[in-house]
Order: C-alpha cells, then structure tokens, then sequence
C-alpha cells in the first residue's frame, strides 16, 4: 500500500524559540487543531519523515503538548519526552523550521461498529517510511 499525502494537510510548524534555547510549535488551523482520530508525521524541509504518530485527542493539543515536552526535557524538567529525542527535535528546528501533516481517515462500518483506522495506518507509515525518531518501531 502506498501512502496518498495528497489527503493530508499542514497542521503545525516547529522552529527554535526566538531566544534560541527551546522549541515552539504553531498550529497552522484552529479547525483542523481540533480533529480527533488523526495520523501524523513530522517531516524537515527537505521532506525527509522524521516521526509518525495517531492521536485520538484533539490533534492541536497533542502537537503543543509535543513542544512542551521537549522543552521541559531539555530544562531537566519531568517530561515522557527522553532526553536522546528532545536533543534530536531541537537540533532538526536549528536547522530549519519542521512540519506537521495530518490525515483523519474517513470512519468504516466494521463488525465491531463504525471504526476510524488511524492506528491500522499509522503501524503501516512507521513499518514502511522508519522515521528516525519514532521509538521502538525499528
């Protein structure tokens, strides 16, 4: 299977902090922040994949809690972000501003009821694409 990117769109864009010693993340649309059962992936400006995920909370909220955590990880503050990926977020924003794409798969009546694959097709990104800073999934 391959991947359309045709059906995904920007989401949110992260770049270094104006002083420098941090990272920020900016959504790009107050409506698409708010869409739940979304498949991501962060890419550089050169398109290269650098992290897929799905969220089933409001994709806004993941992607800003994403910037938040590597801050906090990089301040030696309490954070789920290991110190390794905020090093390596950090230094992919030094060299230019990343990208967020989204893509919320239409709903499927299955057996089990009316299903979102957001997961399904995020396990098959990460299994074909390897992004360099999804954990485990190498």
């Amino acid at each position: 299977m391959d991947i359309d990117w045709s059906r995904f769109c920007t989401i949110a864009f992260m770049s270094l902090t104006e002083v420098g010693n941090g990272v920020v993340v900016e959504l790009t649309d107050n409506e698409l922040s708010t869409l739940e059962g979304v498949v991501y992936a962060w890419i550089d400006q050169s398109g290269t994949i650098l992290r897929v995920g799905a969220c089933n909370r409001p994709i806004g909220i993941a992607m800003l809690a994403l910037g938040e955590d590597i801050n906090n990880t990089l301040l030696g503050l309490d954070s789920p972000t290991p110190e390794w990926e905020a090093k390596q977020w950090f230094a992919l924003a030094r060299q230019g501003r990343l990208r967020a794409l989204g893509h919320q798969p239409p709903a499927i009546d299955t057996v089990a009821g009316r299903v979102r694959p957001y997961l399904s097709i995020e396990r098959h990104m990460i299994a074909k694409l390897k992004p360099v800073l999804n954990r485990g999934h190498h």
